[in-house]
Formats: C-alpha cells, structure tokens, sequence
C-alpha cells in the first residue's frame, strides 16, 4: 500500500466513542477498525493549557494475540500529530476520557514513566517537564483500565513523546518504515509514536512492549487525548518562562506577539514594527493581575479572528501610534487622572454631537461562559464553565430583568470568568453617551483607546470622560480630524450634568426624503408573461417611513439626461434586512430559513403562507441583495419571532437562473419580498434591445413628495436574461454538495452537474438538488481556476453531453507549484451570444504530500 494513503485507514484524533460493550464475536486481525479523521485538517496552535485530539499520520504493524483462555489482545505501533511547538508540559493522557493519572491507575497496571533523552532522568508520573528536552520516552502501563482481558483489556506499550523543537531527532520508528532519507523530523511539530521500532534500547526496568497494546476482545480503540501546556516567552518582551506561565495560562501579550510575529501560523510581521516598551508593560500589567488565557488556533485562516478574541477578552485594541507608526497595545483601564486629560471645548472643536440611550436599552443580567481547567485525580482537562453578574440596581429601578449570554472560551479560572462578567456587566449596565466631533491637530496623537474629556455647555456637559473609538485623521489641506468616542465607564462618576435646554416641537411627519431601499430587478424566464421571455424590469421599492403612502416612478432611457414619469400611485415593496449571515445548508428545503429586521412592510407577508405545491410554483419570493451578489429564492411561510424579527421558513434557494453564491449573504443584506403579479413593472412595454435604464422613486405623504433632484437614481443593464440558459443544478466537488464541501480534498478532484432548462422547465421551481437531467439548452464551458486565475489547460468549452470531469491532483501539481492556493471551478451556460448565470463553486485547497506540507497531511 502506498504510505500517504494510510492515513485515511486511521483516526486522526479518536473521537468514536466506545460503539459495542465486550462479549463480541471474536474478531479476527483485519476487522480491527480505528476511527478515521478528515483529511485536510490544519496544524493546531496551543496557548496555555489545551486539550487536543492528535492526527494520525501513520499506523501499521497490526497484530493480534489469542491466548489458551480465548481472549484476544490487539496491538499497532502509530504515529500522530498534535501542535506546533515546542511544549512546555505534558500534562495527562486519557484514554475514553480515564486518565492515566487517575488515583486507580495502580489497579491498571503500573501507570505512567518517562525517561528523558537528554537528561536520562526518570519522572516516575504526570505532569511531565519539558526541561530543555527535545523528545521523552515513555512508558505507559495499564493492561486493565477498560476491564482487563476478559472485557475490553487496557492499554500499554512505549511512547516516544517529541517537544515540537527545531533540534530534535528523527524517530527510530519512522526511520525504520521509510528510511533516514526519506522520515522526517517533524521540527517545530509536537508528535508522537505509541510503539517503537525493536531493538531500541529502553532504559526502564522490567519488559516493555514496543508494539502498543490497545484493547482486548473488541475492534475499537478508545479515543486519546494529550492535556499539553504551552506559555510561550519571546525574548524581545523580556519575560522568563515562568513569568510567561500565569498559573497555567498564556499572558496575552504573548499570544498576541506570537501571532502578529510567527511566519508558520501567524501574520508574519517584522518585531521592528512593534512598539516593544509598549507590549512589555502591558504583559506586566496582565501578569501583575493573573490574567491569563488558554487560546487553541485550529485553522491559520482564523489569526486575524483570534487576535481580535484575545483582544476582546482583556478588553484592549491593537492599535497604530500616529507618532511613530508602530503597533501598540492599549488596555481600557482606570489607570488615568481625569484631571489632566486633553480638554474637548467649544473653542477647540465643532459640529459635536452626543447621544444616549434609555434604561431599558441596557443589560442588567450577564451570563458568561467560559472553558475551565479541571484538574481532579480522575479527570484533567477543559470542560464548560459559567458565571452570573448581575447589577440588582439597574433590576430594580427598571422593573424587569434583561439578561444577556456571552462567550468567553479563552478563560480557564472561575474567579478570572466573575471578574470579566463583572467587567462586561459594568460597560452595559448604564447609558453610555456616545459622541462624535471635529477638531483640529490639536489632538494629532490620539489614537483608538486613548481617554479625553469633554465640556460642551450647550449640550450640559462638563469634564465628562470619553474613551476614543476610531480617528479619521483627514487630509494634509482640511487640516482637521474626525473623532468617534464613548463614555468611559470608569469615569461615570466623574461627569456633570447641567439640565438640557429646552427643546422645541417639530412636525413628526416631515417632507419624505430619499430611500436606499430600492432596487431594479430584470424579470427571469418564469416571471415574463406568458413566458414570452421578453425584455423587462420591475421596481423594488421599500416604505422608508409609515407616512408614506405611495410614490411615482420615473424612468431615464437616455443615460439620466431625461426622466418620464412611467408609474404613480406605485406600490411599496415588503423589504427587510438580513438579522444574521445567510449561510447555505442545504440544496433541499432550508427548513430553519433565515430571521430579517423589519424595514417596512413585512407585516403585510404574515397571510401568505403557502404549501409545497406553492414552493414548487413559486407563490412567494424574495430577493437578496448583498456583496455577495443576487439570489432569487422562494420560501413557505412567515412568523413573527417575537424580538422585533421575523422568520422566514422552509426556503428554496437559489430558484430559477439564480444560485446561491459561493460566499455567505452577510448580516444586514437587503431582502426584497413580492409575489408573482404583485410587484411594479417599470413599463408595461418590453425593450426589443438590451439597454442600460435607470429610475427614481419618489414617495409622497401627506406633508408632500419628494423632489426629482433630491434622489438617487438606481440604475440596470437589461442583458436579455429571460432568454439565457440557466446554469446546471445539483453540482458536487469530490461527490459532496456544495453546502457540505469541505475546506480541502486530498488527491484527485471529481467534478459533477444536472443540466438543467428554463424552457422545459417553464414557470415552476426545480431545486437545487433535483437530479432531473433536463436536455440542455445551448452548451456549458467548464473552467478551473488556481488562485483565482483561470487555468487555459483546463477550459473545455462546447460541451453539451458532457456532466462530468475530474482535476487530478497530478494536473494541479503541474498546473501551479504553490500547493496552498486554493481551487474552484467554474460552469458557464451558453446560448449563442448569450452566457447564463456563472456558476462558480468555493474555493478548496487540493491537499497531498508535495502539496500544502506543513499546513495538511496526505499527499499527492
């Protein structure tokens, strides 16, 4: 068997948990089943105290063992991966969550010894040092943890633990199977083997196995899992190791540090370009206070994710000095005297304003849950944790409880969780006023974090203490800066305020004014009438205040040079935003759908509920709008969620000559909702040739109607979209629908679609993973892209028959020698001169050995 293939033979992490109690049929050498792990999966990063399931890199040597008595014992050597390192601290290993540290381990066996290289020492138990050591062999002894010989048996044999430094030796093991040349050392990697290659001189007393005993009588071995510990100490901040280590936690400045510096896993950026005096004492002042944090970066592409964590959790910003460019670290702390803060007057700024919210916008009840390390003589590792903060105060004065769930999984001590519940019920418990203003260079070396205080009479401000949010620092020629801020919480008490002047009555109707929810949409193949496939366009144009009543459409033929009016009395479009992303799930039935914030209308949906049979006619639809690009999709009923949302349910996605796009629609995308007939055609005439339009709605009420010159026109190029094909349907990567693709695919790339037909088809839905073969319509070019840049090679165009192709892992290894940028491919409808909806899939990285190493274990 060609080696890179064991892998996929194997459990990368051990995560099946025990599927059958012993008194099985005796199983025979080849029915020995270990779980298997995904291939593909990134290199872990560990900070603190970590718990971490390894990747199998190889597994061999399997033997089976039948004594007089009928019991069967199972044995393989393996070799696995855990981190990048190096360690500082093996602290457990468990096998089905039983701990080899447990205080019953001496009715195991024996328990736990290490032997270092390096220092030929022994360490008679758990936790283990690292102590300068570059690998530690070890031996591991409880033959009965899961019952003995006449249940399940227990585990024993040699383990040969590797730090993860960039000195450490091969493995004999793995020099034995591959040869000196061809094993790697792994440097830098935290791995292990159970098992050693026979004949390595041991050093412990009594025998040993060197083929690692797993289990008696049943074909599963139990999931194992590491407790390591890692606080790393960089030289350029100046801390020891043990500093480094705040009671098994990581100080955040050097995760930070690590991160922003690392050229394997982080962004790779020069230390000149940190302010180190800065971070340094900023990591005193985390270390004086025990702040410490245990962070596991599974995935390189989450860096930039994870220092915004870290940063959330001390409650900091990364930040940019305006004087010297460098990047600095700054706390929200009580650590200034608002008596000597930089003054914001009158006389040195303009155009302030400040706004506050009400009481009962705040929160006045936290739940905060965190990963805490429990360390126990049965159990050591990371289990979920809460605390409550509550301000009885605010309950009390408000009359009811509002109470809010945050997320802190980089926490690993009960009393560190209270005090940041207490931190984050402190900053949303009260109103804080937030501000805004202009003012000159004055203020050249205020950056985010920094404190201010502000006196403004008019506004009845006097010394109130402000922390700023962002700096817009403007241009060379205005020589003025805009500032955004928020009320300090640690200087609340500190404010004075003067009672507000006496404010004046307006009309709350008002003239209307110009809205950004409006849209052109030209009509697909099933919305033209009589599916005459006609040129034609209909207006999207959502109720911007209640007061409105209707609106005029005027439409421009001529490039905005001349506007008609084509529609009055036009009726307004239901129209939300998206309460949260939009991810694809499924090319079936979404049955959850998705939740939109009412932006005008959408109460009038609540009758419209419909049926499968609707869905499949397309009684109701909507149109998202984002960067992500358009997507037609069509949904079954609509509820009010009771939290100012509203929830649209049972949804079809990407109907019609729409697909759902590669990237997810982002909280906040418009979502247009109208139904067949009911919608306003922006002329009741088609276009006979493909032109670019453009319209202005103007909404009238009662005070009067906006005036042509006050809005914004909203523009489209009509492309003849009722007569192109549409693209195929039910496409799948390596065999898996594009909902489920994973972020890799080890070798060979499959590639697969259904053609599909708008003609055949006719007015209904077909969903995305109907397996319908309609007969195509024109042809389909398929492309491949490397990059993101199209590989010639590749492109096969014409194709009509064709629903299938496949990119071997030889052609993307001749194709681009970068093994770590990503693959997609792409599906073009055509029609003559006419090209449907392209339809692309989302990116892969095509993993092997010779291709992403270091990142992906597997191989080409």
């Amino acid at each position: 068997m060609v080696w890179w293939l064991l892998p996929a033979l194997f459990i990368a992490s051990f995560v099946v948990n025990r599927l059958l109690q012993p008194k099985v049929e005796r199983p025979k050498l080849g029915t020995l089943d270990f779980p298997t792990v995904e291939e593909g999966r990134a290199i872990p990063v560990v900070y603190g105290t970590s718990e971490l399931a390894p990747s199998i890199v190889w597994f061999g040597d399997v033997k089976k063992d039948t004594g007089d008595d009928g019991y069967t014992a199972f044995y393989a050597r393996m070799h696995g991966v855990l981190c990048w390192g190096p360690l500082d601290e093996l602290i457990d290993v468990s096998w089905d969550k039983k701990s080899i540290r447990s205080t019953r381990q001496k009715y195991w066996g024996g328990g736990f010894w290490a032997q270092s290289y390096s220092a030929g020492s022994f360490a008679p138990t758990l936790p283990l040092l690292r102590n300068g050591a570059d690998q530690t062999m070890c031996h591991v002894a409880a033959l009965t943890m899961f019952g003995g010989e006449k249940s399940e048996g227990g585990v024993a044999g040699a383990l040969e633990f590797f730090w993860g430094t960039p000195t450490h030796a091969q493995s004999v093991l793995l020099t034995n199977k591959y040869g000196a040349a061809a094993a790697s050392r792994y440097r830098r990697l935290c791995h292990f083997t159970f098992g050693v290659a026979n004949g390595v001189p041991l050093g412990f007393p009594g025998a040993v196995m060197r083929n690692f005993h797993w289990c008696n009588n049943s074909p599963y071995p139990k999931p194992v899992r590491f407790v390591v510990r890692r606080c790393p100490a960089a030289p350029e901040l100046l801390q020891t190791t043990a500093q480094a280590n705040l009671a098994g936690d990581a100080n955040p400045v050097e995760i930070l540090f690590d991160l922003l510096t690392n050229p394997s896993y982080g962004l790779g950026l020069a230390s000149t370009l940190i302010d180190l005096p800065n971070f340094r004492a900023v990591a005193v002042t985390l270390r004086t206070v025990a702040f410490g944090l245990s962070v596991d970066l599974n995935d390189p592409a989450e860096v930039q994710a994870t220092i915004e964590d870290v940063l959330q959790h001390i409650d900091g910003v990364l930040r940019t000095d305006p004087t010297t460019g460098l990047l600095q670290l700054k706390l929200a702390r009580a650590d200034y005297d608002a008596g000597t803060l930089l003054e914001v007057t009158e006389q040195t700024a303009r155009d302030l304003t400040l706004s506050r919210g009400s009481w009962r916008e705040t929160v006045n009840e936290v739940r905060l849950t965190y990963r805490e390390f429990v360390d126990t003589s049965e159990r050591r590792g990371l289990e979920q944790g809460a605390v409550l903060a509550q301000n009885l105060a605010n309950q009390q004065a408000t009359g009811e409880i509002r109470s809010t769930k945050v997320d802190f999984p980089f926490l690993t001590k009960p009393a560190l969780a209270a005090r940041v519940a207490q931190r984050y019920l402190r900053a949303f418990s009260v109103p804080l006023a937030k501000l805004s203003w202009k003012m000159s260079r004055l203020g050249y070396a205020l950056a985010p974090g920094d404190v201010v205080k502000v006196t403004w009479p008019r506004f009845g401000v006097t010394g109130l203490v402000v922390r700023v949010t962002s700096v817009r620092y403007g241009t060379l020629e205005d020589g003025e800066m805009e500032l955004d801020a928020i009320e300090d919480v640690f200087g609340v008490t500190s404010a004075v305020y003067a009672p507000p002047p006496p404010t004046t009555w307006t009309d709350p109707v008002g003239v209307p004014v110009d809205t950004a929810t409006k849209a052109l949409l030209e009509m697909p193949y099933p919305m033209t009438p009589g599916l005459d496939a006609s040129r034609r366009a209909l207006a999207l144009v959502g109720r911007a205040a209640a007061t409105y009543e209707d609106y005029d459409l005027l439409l421009s033929e001529a490039g905005g040079a001349f506007y008609e009016a084509r529609s009055n009395l036009g009726r307004f479009t239901p129209v939300g935003t998206l309460a949260a992303p939009y991810v694809w799930t499924t090319e079936g039935v979404d049955a959850a759908g998705f939740a939109v914030n009412d932006l005008g209308d959408l109460s009038l949906l609540l009758p419209y509920a419909t049926d499968a049979g609707g869905l499949v006619r397309g009684d109701n639809v909507a149109l998202i709008v984002s960067a992500a690009g358009q997507e037609l999709v069509t949904w079954r009923s609509f509820a009010d969620n009771g939290d100012g949302t509203l929830g649209i349910t049972d949804v079809v996605r990407g109907v019609w000559d729409t697909v759902p796009p590669p990237v997810t629609h982002p909280a906040g995308a418009l979502v247009y909702f109208f139904r067949p007939g009911q919608f306003e055609e922006v002329r009741p005439t088609p276009w006979t040739a493909d032109l670019t339009i453009q319209v202005k709605p103007l909404p009238r009420n009662e005070a009067g109607q906006l005036l042509e010159t006050e809005c914004t026109a909203v523009a489209l190029t009509t492309k003849a979209r009722a007569q192109a094909p549409y693209p195929p349907g039910r496409v799948r990567v390596a065999g898996t629908a594009i909902p489920q693709l994973p972020a890799a695919v080890a070798g060979d790339v499959s590639l697969t679609w259904t053609q599909r037909n708008r003609v055949t088809q006719g007015a209904g839905v077909v969903r995305q993973d109907d397996a319908t073969a309609f007969a195509i319509e024109g042809t389909v070019t398929k492309e491949v892209l490397v990059g993101g840049a199209v590989v010639g090679a590749r492109t096969e165009a014409g194709l009509v028959g064709t629903v299938a192709a496949t990119y071997t892992a030889a052609q993307r290894a001749v194709d681009d020698l970068d093994g770590t940028k990503p693959v997609r491919f792409r599906l073009s409808p055509k029609n003559g001169a006419l090209t449907g909806t392209v339809r692309e899939t989302p990116d892969l990285i095509m993993t092997g050995y010779g291709m992403t190493y270091g990142q992906y274990y597997g191989g080409v």
